[in-house]
């Protein structure tokens, strides 16, 4: 039986239905335990736990995981997954009007994914010392990369300050608005203050 799909000179393979049940299986694991971060906190959540809920054995969950770490290590991953897909090249707007939307975009998904969730993630990146490579910051930092270029470029950033430098300046900042939401929630709006506060530093370039 052909399970390929001709394009061109390439045979693409169709997945098989045990590629589909392993999918399923890792999707249910990965979202399982952002439930119960969400509820219970990244340090209180055991891979017991993630398996009674999803219905797996622990066997099957090392089929896929190492460690509950890799669990976080996926959810961070995924942030800035999302995040590709929120970016725009689009050549009639200004750099700093699509760095303005990449904000806009962040600051929205991270409030979708909830104040729970994200302040125990900042609790697991610190916990665990994720490095920027193991989360895929690379993400972020290419999209960035492409815009300060293009603007600096076309004129549109004159300071002289570097890529490099802008992306560890947006690195802290972002990372700071995300600390405060966590400990001030009540007091401290996301959306409003966390764009006031990373559109104050594309200013700089």
């Amino acid at each position: 039986m052909d399970t390929g799909e001709e394009r061109g000179s390439w045979t693409v393979k169709q997945p098989t239905k045990r590629d589909l049940q392993a999918e399923e299986t890792y999707r249910k694991l990965v979202d399982t335990s952002m439930e119960l971060v969400k509820e219970y906190g990244y340090h209180k959540v055991t891979v017991s736990q993630i398996c009674a809920a999803s219905g797996y054995a622990k066997g099957t969950f090392y089929n896929y995981f190492n460690s509950k770490r890799d669990i976080l290590n996926r959810l961070a991953i995924e942030l800035n997954e999302r995040l590709a897909d929120t970016f725009s090249y689009d050549e009639s707007q200004s750099c700093t009007q699509l760095y303005l939307q990449f904000v806009n975009d962040y600051m929205r998904i991270v409030k979708e994914d909830g104040h729970d969730f994200s302040k125990n993630c900042m609790q697991m990146l610190i916990s665990e010392s994720m490095s920027g490579d193991e989360v895929r910051l690379d993400i972020q930092q290419k999209y960035l990369y492409e815009l300060i270029e293009r603007g600096q470029k076309q004129g549109e950033f004159t300071s002289g300050m570097t890529k490099e430098a802008f992306f560890d300046l947006w690195r802290a900042t972002v990372l700071g608005v995300i600390t405060l939401w966590a400990i001030e929630k009540e007091h401290y709006d996301l959306t409003q203050e966390g764009r006031q506060s990373l559109s104050a530093i594309i200013r700089l370039m």
